[in-house]
Formats: C-alpha cells, sequence, structure tokens
C-alpha cells in the first residue's frame, strides 16, 4: 500500500497527518510524493505510527549486487588500512 492510500484508509487529511506526525502538510506531501527517494526508515516510522494502531512498517531488503561489491570493497580498504589486533593477554600454560 502507498503513503497516500493508507493515509485515506486512515481516514486523515495531509494536515491531520501532519498534526500528529509533528510536522507541515507541505512536509507530509513530499513524504508521499511518488517517487521521493529521500525517506529515512525512522521517518517512515514515524508517519505509520502517526497513522494509528491498524498500519506497521514492513521492511524487505533486497540484495544489490553493486551495492554489495562496493560494501566488500571499502571493508577491505578498511581492514588493509587498520593494524593488525592479535594481542594474546592471558596465553595458555
Amino acid at each position: 500500500m502507498q503513503l497516500v492510500e493508507a493515509r485515506q484508509a486512515a481516514g486523515l487529511t495531509q494536515a491531520q497527518l501532519a498534526r500528529r506526525f509533528g510536522v507541515s502538510q507541505s512536509q507530509v506531501a513530499t513524504v508521499e510524493r511518488l517517487g521521493y527517494e529521500a525517506h529515512t526508515l525512522t521517518t517512515l516510522l514515524r508517519y505509520v505510527q502517526a497513522l494509528g494502531g491498524n498500519f506497521a512498517l514492513e521492511v524487505q531488503i533486497r540484495h544489490i549486487p553493486h551495492l554489495a561489491q562496493s560494501a566488500e570493497v571499502a571493508g577491505r580498504r578498511r581492514l588493509a588500512r587498520s593494524p593488525a589486533r592479535h594481542a594474546i593477554s592471558n596465553p595458555p600454560a
């Protein structure tokens, strides 16, 4: 369900949701705009909480190959820059 549909199913206007959400009506409109991709999980969670008890936020993370590869490369760079730490405080007797 899209955000606008969820709000309408809750019987709320943008202005009513904005008051519950603690933002302006124009900010609600921005969050609801199709194609808007700057949502944070916190924003989405607050939006859903403002809708009321019959709604829940479900997040599904898909494997995106180019992002996974970038994360792997970044991890290798961090390992290459960090000093090895192999200290044993109490070696076996």
